[in-house]
């Protein structure tokens, strides 16, 4: 009886120490700096602040290292089907990320958000699109925080 608990207790520690020896951060912690918006998208530079950071919190790589620092290359809204009062609209969302530090580098993010507005109701249209600019922000910041924390060095 004796023994299985012991048997028991080093598999959880080898399953324990497993998880907890993952792929390491690159180098951290690292901060979110500022964001450089230069459309008049209402809250877009909140969201894209509290993406990253939301992300890099989650990996436990969020502090006061390495500043990254965001600035909106396009943010755009287009119609992408119609029917009747009812369209189906899109975001498009396109960022270049910088990272200082000891192993600076860059990157551009692009993505696309569609949403529903039924064109009846303009208060609930409105915040369809807050929700699709908020969701696109979130997405933006978790691949941002993946590529941050896990993508090989750039050549110099």
């Amino acid at each position: 009886m004796a023994r299985a608990r012991v048997n028991l207790a080093l598999l959880m520690l080898t399953v324990l120490a497993g998880c907890r020896l993952g792929r390491p951060p690159a180098a951290g912690p690292f901060s979110v700096g500022r964001v450089h918006v230069a459309v008049p998208e209402p809250a877009l530079g909140d969201a894209l602040s509290a993406g990253p950071a939301a992300a890099l919190s989650r990996h436990g790589a969020l502090g006061s290292g390495p500043a990254i620092s965001i600035r909106v290359l396009g943010a755009a809204e287009q119609i992408r089907a119609a029917s009747g009062m009812a369209r189906v609209h899109a975001v498009d969302l396109r960022l270049e990320v910088t990272v200082t530090g000891p192993r600076p580098r860059s990157l551009v993010w692009t993505g696309t958000r569609e949403y529903g507005a039924s064109g009846v109701d303009p208060l609930a249209d409105t915040h369809a699109r807050a929700e699709a600019w908020r969701r696109l922000s979130a997405r933006a910041g978790d691949e941002i925080a993946a590529w941050i924390l896990h993508a090989p060095p750039e050549r110099s």
